[in-house]
C-alpha cells in the first residue's frame, strides 16, 4: 500500500503578485528599454562613422564635421553624451518597472538632458552642418531639395521629442509618482 506525501509547504502568494504599477509605466519603460539598445548601437555606430572613413562613397556631412576640430568635439561629446543617456534611460526603464523612485527620477533626467542634447543637435545641423555640407551635395541634390533636407532635420527632431515628452507627462502624473514612490 502507498503512502500519501507529505503537505507542500504553503505558497506564498504576496511574492508573485506584481506591483501595483501603472500601465503608462510599464509601456514607457518597455520602449524606453528598447530605444536605449537602440542608442547603444547607434551611438557606437555614429562614432565609429565620423572617426573611420567606411566604404568608399564620400559623406558630406561627415567630411565637413572631419575638416571642422571644433565641430568634431562637439559631435563627439554629443555621442559619449547619447551614450550616458542611453545607460540612464535604461537604467531608468528597468528600475521604473520596479517602481523604484530612483527609476522615475532617471527617466526624468534622460527627459531634461535627452530634450537638450536633440535641440542642440538641430541647432549645430541647422546652422553649421547643412550650410557647409550642401554645396558639395550639389552635384547630386538639386537646389529645390534644400527646404526638403532643413524640413526633414527639423521634422526628426520633433518626431525624437515624442518618447521624451510622454515620458514628462506620464511620469509626473500623481498616480505614477504615487506609485514609484518607494
Amino acid at each position: 500500500m502507498s503512502e500519501q506525501p507529505p503537505p507542500a509547504q504553503p505558497i506564498e502568494y504576496a511574492r508573485m503578485i506584481p506591483p501595483d504599477r501603472p500601465t503608462s509605466v510599464t509601456v514607457l519603460s518597455i520602449i524606453g528599454i528598447i530605444f536605449a539598445v537602440l542608442g547603444f548601437v547607434g551611438t557606437a555606430f555614429a562614432l565609429v562613422q565620423h572617426v573611420v572613413q567606411i566604404g568608399g562613397q564620400p559623406n558630406p556631412a561627415v567630411d565637413v564635421v572631419k575638416e571642422n576640430g571644433t565641430l568634431l568635439t562637439t559631435m563627439i561629446t554629443l555621442f559619449v553624451l547619447g551614450l550616458v543617456l542611453s545607460v540612464i534611460l535604461l537604467a531608468g526603464s528597468i528600475l521604473s518597472m520596479k517602481c523604484r523612485a530612483v527609476g522615475r527620477q532617471l527617466m526624468l533626467t534622460y527627459v531634461w538632458f535627452g530634450l537638450v542634447q536633440t535641440a542642440i543637435g538641430i541647432a549645430i545641423n541647422y546652422f553649421i552642418v547643412y550650410p557647409a555640407m550642401l554645396p558639395r551635395m550639389r552635384p547630386q541634390l538639386p537646389p529645390s531639395l534644400d527646404g526638403f533636407m532643413y524640413g526633414t532635420l527639423i521634422a526628426a527632431g520633433l518626431l525624437g521629442a515624442i518618447y521624451p515628452l510622454c515620458v514628462l507627462y506620464y511620469f509626473t502624473r500623481p498616480h505614477v509618482r504615487a506609485a514609484l514612490s518607494r
